[in-house]
């Protein structure tokens, strides 16, 4: 654990790093917080919250985590805590990670000591939460177009469905991190004592951020709605060919199946079949054999069998 005191201008700023369950009990006798809220602040899984207590604010907010798997699409994956302990007298911060705006609020203050009281400190740090989502969100936004040439280049449809998905729960993830962290600062705004004009700020970055985290959702869903139609389409046209075909096949074979018997009939030279020494029997046999191929022919055209054929 790193456990840094900045003097700001009306107060202290606590900053606590990497604190472990045997911190806990020291952490809470010497500053006068619960346990059970320590305890909480050491919870991977934490969302954004704002509790009141009587003689602080628990508040809680989400950092985007540069350190994060490429692969990582949960919320302790892509995301890390940061914890506020908000006393009239000081400002107590946890976190597992430490952030580049942290550090320079803290080599801000170290070399201007009380340069910032605390409502302007703990302003700063949630803007900075926030925006630490901006480059992620575009570089989804980048992402989400790359995904969008997959879908027109015909790629594989294991990797579309899987680049497809990935993309869909990380933006799902910005979006319910910031939908939380946009109500847990609504509930502080209305504080009285953040009630000014600076802290206008925090809503104004949130709906950019928000707004961005939408729109990456809505694409990569409509993305996936149209693939999922694309491959819907090509299957429907490829059965329609199939049956085209088998359509084609049948027609002919219902040509071919009298002509066929025929023959088998006359093909079978029993002595008692007159026919066979008709001098004129052979040629009679083709003309009936026409006039049931143009007989099958009239049918067929008349029952709408044969149109289109040409258009396989």
């Amino acid at each position: 654990m790193q456990e840094k005191i900045l003097n700001l201008s009306f107060g202290q700023w606590v900053d606590v790093t990497a604190p472990t369950k045997d911190d806990v009990p020291s952490l809470s006798q010497h500053y006068g917080v619960p346990e059970k809220d320590l305890m909480s602040c050491l919870d991977p899984e934490h969302l954004p919250k704002l509790e009141v207590h009587p003689s602080f604010l628990f508040l809680v907010t989400r950092v985007f985590d540069k350190s994060n798997s490429v692969k990582g699409d949960t919320v302790q994956e892509l995301t890390t805590k940061l914890a506020f302990f908000i006393f009239k007298d000081r400002v107590i911060t946890v976190h597992r990670v430490d952030h580049d705006f942290i550090d320079h609020l803290r080599l801000k203050l170290s070399q201007n000591p009380g340069c910032l009281d605390s409502k302007k400190l703990i302003l700063s740090l949630l803007v900075s939460a926030i925006e630490s989502f901006d480059l992620p969100l575009t570089q989804l936004e980048s992402q989400v177009t790359h995904f969008e040439q997959l879908i027109f280049k015909n790629a594989k449809q294991k990797r579309i469905f899987q680049e497809g998905f990935l993309l869909k729960r990380k933006s799902n993830v910005f979006r319910k991190v910031l939908k939380l962290a946009n109500d847990v600062n609504n509930k502080l705004v209305i504080k009285s004592e953040f009630q000014n004009e600076d802290f206008q700020e925090i809503k104004t970055t949130m709906d950019t951020m928000l707004f961005y985290a939408d729109e990456v959702l809505d694409n990569v869903t409509n993305l996936l709605t149209l693939y999922l139609s694309m491959t819907s389409q090509r299957t429907n046209e490829a059965s329609y060919k199939t049956n085209e075909i088998v359509r084609i096949l049948t027609v002919f074979s219902i040509f071919f199946l009298p002509l066929n018997f025929l023959a088998g009939v006359y093909g079978m030279n029993f002595e008692n079949m007159p026919e066979l020494k008709s001098q004129s029997g052979y040629y009679i046999v083709l003309g009936v054999m026409f006039s049931i191929s143009v007989g099958l022919f009239i049918w067929m055209y008349r029952r709408g069998w044969i149109k289109g054929l040409d258009e396989v």
